[in-house]
């Protein structure tokens, strides 16, 4: 039985005569952090975006190759399945604006249909797995956009997992937070990849030296390096040249 769960096959994305991804075929196993790291523009974001259908919603990109989930063209799922099973954390989190408790209770009504209890307790106990509930306990019925920086970015993840995603997407989680918020998430996605793949997007060099199983190099679109070993074997004058200023 393979351990893989996503490959991408000779995929390109293309914006006008501009190349935004250039061929790249990747695999990811289960239970794995993948961190992508490389220059601005060099396609990470777009790549994350195309591995749960979200770039659909952007105009006038042409797309070729295939990206399969769980042995399926992502293209062969729909929308609401795929993104429950590859949830997907943007740099700047977004939340709802009515109160915390909402932001949960709004996923689990759309997914699961459950009763108040059950959802009290699940909305509580993912509270406490992104170490929010301790900070938040007394007035879960606080708008959410009072909530700081951190506290968003960790409500946002709350209302990710509580899908039971196989997949994990981030993009650039911890840019905008402090170091304790920082430590937050990095510990939680450590324990995470028991339960699910992460694909992560950073460009805190020292963030991927902390947590990565694996290092994706990008650069003008491609894949330079897919290394297990990056930072004690970079095989490419490329990589070592973007690590040197970084």
């Amino acid at each position: 039985m393979t351990n893989e769960i996503l490959t991408i096959s000779n995929f390109n994305v293309n914006y006008g005569s501009k190349k935004i991804l250039d061929n790249i075929n990747l695999s990811f196993k289960k239970n794995t952090i993948n961190c992508i790291i490389g220059s601005s523009g060099c396609g990470k974001t777009t790549l994350l975006k195309s591995i749960n259908n979200s770039i659909v919603f952007e105009s006038e990109l042409h797309v070729d190759g295939n990206i399969c989930y769980d042995g399926k063209n992502i293209s062969d799922i729909d929308d609401s399945t795929l993104r429950k099973e590859i949830a997907m954390l943007m740099q700047m989190p977004v939340v709802f604006p009515f109160s915390l408790y909402k932001n949960l209770e709004y996923v689990l009504d759309y997914y699961l249909k459950i009763d108040k209890t059950r959802k009290n307790d699940m909305i509580v106990d993912i509270l406490k797995k992104v170490q929010l509930y301790e900070e938040v306990k007394d007035d879960l019925n606080i708008s959410a956009e009072k909530l700081s920086g951190g506290q968003k970015q960790r409500l946002c993840l709350a209302r990710a997992l509580l899908t039971e995603p196989k997949i994990i997407l981030l993009d650039e989680p911890c840019s905008a937070l402090d170091v304790y918020n920082t430590m937050c998430i990095e510990n939680l996605l450590l324990s995470l990849k028991h339960e699910s793949t992460i694909i992560i997007v950073t460009h805190n060099i020292q963030e991927a030296k902390r947590i990565n199983d694996r290092i994706i190099f990008m650069k003008d679109g491609k894949v330079v390096e897919d290394n297990e070993n990056f930072f004690e074997n970079m095989s490419t004058e490329e990589a070592r040249a973007f690590i040197n200023v970084n």
